[in-house]
């Protein structure tokens, strides 16, 4: 907006989406002059040329999470069609110490403009802050039993006055018949003005620790102890939810990774109206055994119906035997005749864990393959397997033939990015011509 300017006064405004390389002018109506933007000297990398742009991407931004404690960064940056960093929200250094390996998980922005995020910043596991970097509220939770992890969500369904954000705690549960506690997942909703947050429903309600269990269920072993009970037990980390969000048809979507299951469940009543799983009972069938997906992340309904997601494969070959791969994924959805239906496929890299798929505004879509030119980046998988070493994550942006469009590559550092989710805006801003 227009600033009462003096030649001598000193003035200060948010400028969105400048790099350390970009030069502006002021209006024509002003003195003419220059504004230079300098690296912050406390950044780990280059802001100019963070990533590889190939091909001529459709959307505006992508944000991803850069994990480097080592280099005293763990956040977020934004990073535009030409490869350049121009916002970033540096959380460990901002607001409080990390724990864990994966300091940040997702990011959404709500309706204000402010962002909300998932960190394992201990005792403030949900975070709002403005464009500009402010906090703005959090949820104070101590990790103390069953931490907040993977999602962070603005929950369209909630009253608009008052916006809630989606999110998933681990529940921890001794079953009988089974030997080591389970570890389930509460799907819970922020009531950010408040600071505090409800349980909406659990994967406990409608799922059974001893019949419903998928090949991760037993071999993608918790690393934490049983500290809801005050023992040194390890868990069996039973499902591991790793994504809800609002549907097309007054539902919720939820991704429960370690069962290989997509399910949907009534806004109204919290039950389940679905299931699509190639491990567990599944209302649909497939229209191929190979458009069936395995140990998935970033599940996202379409107004049409359609499912986006990443298929990460860890248990294809136990199932389908070949060689690894992950992918993102479109499937056609009949619901009268229950029939789930490959789209799009982009196939790349095995990735044994993170990733995600989106839909962009130009109708394409856009897929983050976290380890994208190495495979498994650590060996995460049960035996400690590995299928190379990756140096960088790659995204691509492909039609609905699965032709490639744009392709991204970005380093990454201490750990692989687990999304890349297109913005529009970071602060409203928007670009009305890009020139040389």
């Amino acid at each position: 907006p227009p600033l009462p300017l003096t030649r001598t006064s000193p003035h200060a405004f948010p400028a969105q989406r400048f790099t350390a390389s970009d030069s502006f002018g002021t209006d024509a109506r002003m003195h003419a002059s220059s504004v230079f933007i300098t690296k912050d000297a406390s950044l780990p990398f280059n802001t100019t040329g963070f990533g590889t742009v190939a091909g001529t991407p459709t959307y505006n931004l992508l944000v991803m999470d850069v994990s480097y404690a080592s280099g005293g960064f763990d956040g977020w940056v934004a990073v535009d069609t030409e490869g350049d960093v121009v916002w970033y929200a540096n959380t460990t250094t901002e607001f409080g110490e990390d724990s864990g390996n994966f300091p940040t998980h997702a990011i959404d922005q709500l309706p204000s403009g402010n962002f909300v995020f998932q960190s394992m910043i201990a005792g403030a596991p949900l975070m709002e802050i403005s464009p500009t970097g402010e906090l703005v509220s959090y949820l104070a939770d101590p990790h103390t039993c069953g931490i907040v992890t993977h999602e962070a969500r603005y929950n369209s369904a909630s009253d608009a006055s008052n916006p809630t954000v989606l999110s998933t705690k681990e529940s921890v549960r001794y079953v009988d018949g089974l030997s080591l506690p389970q570890t389930g997942n509460d799907i819970i909703s922020w009531n950010r003005d408040a600071g505090t947050y409800d349980v909406m429903f659990s994967t406990f309600d409608f799922l059974d620790p001893v019949s419903d269990r998928g090949y991760l269920s037993d071999n993608g072993m918790n690393p934490y102890t049983d500290d809801c009970n005050g023992t040194e037990t390890s868990l069996s980390d039973w499902t591991h939810l790793n994504s809800i969000s609002v549907g097309a048809f007054d539902n919720y979507i939820i991704s429960v990774r370690h069962l290989s299951a997509i399910m949907s469940i009534s806004q109204a009543t919290f039950e389940v109206e679905w299931t699509l799983s190639s491990e567990i009972a599944s209302d649909f069938t497939f229209d191929s055994d190979s458009t069936k997906f395995f140990d998935q992340h970033a599940v996202i309904q379409s107004k049409s119906g359609d499912l986006m997601l990443f298929d990460n494969g860890n248990a294809r070959a136990q199932y389908q035997g070949g060689s690894d791969f992950s992918r993102g994924l479109v499937l056609t959805m009949d619901y009268e005749n229950k029939i789930a239906s490959l789209k799009s496929e982009l196939v790349g890299a095995y990735t044994d864990h993170e990733g995600s798929t989106y839909q962009l505004d130009s109708g394409n879509y856009i897929t983050c393959f976290p380890a994208g030119d190495g495979g498994d980046f650590n060996g995460w998988l049960p035996g400690g397997q590995k299928e190379g070493y990756a140096s960088e994550t790659k995204v691509y942006e492909y039609d609905a033939d699965g032709v490639e469009v744009s392709s991204l590559a970005t380093p990454y550092f201490e750990d692989t990015p687990y999304r890349a989710t297109p913005f529009s805006t970071i602060g409203g801003e928007s670009i009305l011509y890009h020139g040389a």
